[in-house]
């Protein structure tokens, strides 16, 4: 480890390459006797190392450690599902069998819904469209599970 020097009150850090005096004279190491001394350097406390959860300061006259601080939950936003990718996740989640799509695809009551959905370049979760649609084959006995099975396991970013 590199000893670190205070000077006037300043905070630790390694000696400079040059060293100058009040009257501008320079010194460079090695520095003999107590020629650091005399320029107005101490050797300052050892620097602590950080850890996982805590990084050191300097206060003035000792070193600290403070919490570092908690990063940000990341954020997620549900993907926009391709119109196959919807109806895959609509079955696996929402226990949908392939004769169950067929005969709801075939339905007269759900004739707008696949017209819309044939229509859609994505599906999104939020879109009050899908809730409606996922609630209407609910009640229909086309998704076992409900549709908050299919709502809740939507795939994030």
């Amino acid at each position: 480890m590199t000893d670190l020097y205070r000077r006037n009150g300043s905070a630790p850090a390694p000696l400079p390459l040059y060293v100058h005096d009040e009257d501008g004279n320079a010194y460079s190491a090695p520095f003999e006797g107590d020629l650091l001394g005399e320029l107005g350097f101490e050797l300052a406390p050892p620097k602590p190392d950080d850890t996982e959860d805590q990084f050191v300061v300097w206060t003035g006259d000792s070193w600290v450690m403070e919490d570092k601080p908690v990063p940000p939950a990341p954020v997620t936003t549900p993907k926009t599902l391709g119109r196959l990718g919807f109806i895959r996740h609509t079955q696996s989640s929402g226990g949908m069998t392939d004769q169950m799509l067929v005969d709801a695809r075939n339905a007269p009551a759900f004739a707008a819904l696949w017209i819309k959905l044939d229509m859609a370049e994505g599906v999104e979760r939020d879109d009050p469209l899908t809730g409606q649609a996922l609630g209407a084959l609910t009640q229909a006995g086309f998704l076992p599970k409900g549709a908050a099975a299919v709502l809740t396991s939507w795939p994030l970013n």
